[in-house]
C-alpha cells in the first residue's frame, strides 16, 4: 500500500508554478542583462523617422501663436470701452484677417472687425465675438457682460519659444 510519503508529486494545472520554470521577475533580469542599448543615435530625414525613438528632446524655435491673436471672429476692441452698465457704441476703424493685420492704432472708440487667428490690432486687448455684437453700418453695439482680455490667446500659449515639443525617448 502506498503512504502520502510515498506518492511521487507531478505538477499541474492547479500549482502555483510549473517546477523548472523561472518566475516573471527571473526572466525580466535575464532578458535586461542580454539588452544592449545604442549609445549612436543617428540623424534621418522627418520622413524617414516614423516609427524610431526620439534621441533627444525636439525644442521649438518659434513661439506659438507666434503673436497675440483672436480666438474668435468678432470685434477687437479696447478693454476700456467696455461699459460699466448699459450699452456702448464704437466705429469700425478697419478688418484684421488671419495674415493680413490691420497695422493702424486703434483708439478709443474705435473696434477692428477681426477674424479667428487675426494678430490682435496695436492699442486692442479684448475680443468681442461676432455673436454679441449688435451691427449696424459702419458701427457696433456691446454691453456690460464682457470682461477685459476675453477671446483673445497670448503668443506663445500653445507652445513657447524653446519649451520642449516632443520629448526625448518618444517613439515616432
Amino acid at each position: 500500500m502506498k503512504t502520502q510519503d510515498s506518492i511521487r508529486h507531478t505538477s499541474c494545472c492547479a500549482d502555483d508554478a510549473e517546477p523548472g520554470l523561472l518566475s516573471v521577475e527571473q526572466a525580466e533580469r535575464h532578458i535586461f542583462a542580454l539588452i544592449q542599448p545604442l549609445h549612436c543615435p543617428e540623424r534621418v530625414d522627418t520622413r524617414h523617422a516614423l516609427g524610431r525613438t526620439l534621441a533627444d528632446d525636439i525644442r521649438s524655435t518659434i513661439n506659438v501663436p507666434p503673436h497675440i491673436n483672436s480666438a474668435m471672429d468678432g470685434y477687437a476692441i479696447l478693454a476700456t470701452d467696455i461699459p460699466t452698465g448699459g450699452t456702448t457704441q464704437l466705429t469700425l476703424a478697419g478688418t484684421a484677417l488671419a495674415g493680413t493685420p490691420f497695422t493702424r492704432s486703434v483708439n478709443t472708440g474705435q473696434c477692428v472687425r477681426i477674424m479667428t487667428g487675426a494678430k490682435l490690432p496695436d492699442g486692442c486687448d479684448t475680443v468681442i465675438m461676432q455673436e454679441q455684437a449688435e451691427v449696424e453700418d459702419d458701427r457696433i453695439r456691446i454691453d456690460a457682460q464682457h470682461r477685459a482680455g476675453e477671446n483673445v490667446r497670448q503668443a506663445g500659449e500653445d507652445l513657447s519659444l524653446g519649451q520642449t515639443a516632443i520629448p526625448a525617448g518618444k517613439k515616432l
